[in-house]
């Protein structure tokens, strides 16, 4: 069920379930949520598993460093979309595009189903967003998607 969501609100509560486990593994797990963010028209629990399952793939990724291990989240408004960053110091994308990373059953993982990112994208997709990734500034990854604002709250 769509409906207007606070991006804000649902970016802290998947953060809020994944701080201890962040904590546990020597993680900073920092928020930057823009103030004033518009409403977006979505799913509120299926965007809250977007940002889990990002957050919780970059954790991963950063289990090969051994100290400074940092995941940003970030919110802002571009344009007539709100955009969420999910940005990690790990090891990136190690040239692979986002196409691929999204692709089913394809994982970086030894242990992965390969179907994580392939759900992320299907769920952003249908709330007519785009998922991307790319090489953080200064190393690491970088998985954003946008969400167009809610038109009726635009306009209404």
């Amino acid at each position: 069920r769509h409906a207007p969501c606070d991006l804000n609100e649902v970016i802290g509560a998947a953060v809020a379930l994944l701080r201890r486990d962040a904590q546990r593994r020597g993680i900073a797990l920092e928020l930057s949520l823009a103030p004033g963010v518009p409403p977006v028209l979505a799913d509120a629990v299926l965007i809250e598993q977007v940002v889990i399952n990002l957050v919780r793939n970059a954790a991963d990724a950063l289990q090969a460093r051994e100290s400074d291990r940092r995941i940003t989240v970030v919110s802002r408004v571009a344009g007539d979309f709100v955009r969420v960053d999910v940005c990690d110091n790990g090891p990136g994308l190690a040239g692979r595009r986002v196409e691929q990373l999204c692709a089913p059953f394809y994982s970086t993982k030894s242990d992965g189903m390969g179907m994580g990112l392939a759900i992320c994208r299907s769920i952003v997709e249908a709330h007519q967003g785009v998922l991307d990734a790319s090489e953080a500034p200064g190393g690491g990854a970088l998985f954003s998607f946008s969400l167009p604002r809610s038109r009726e709250l635009i306009h209404g």
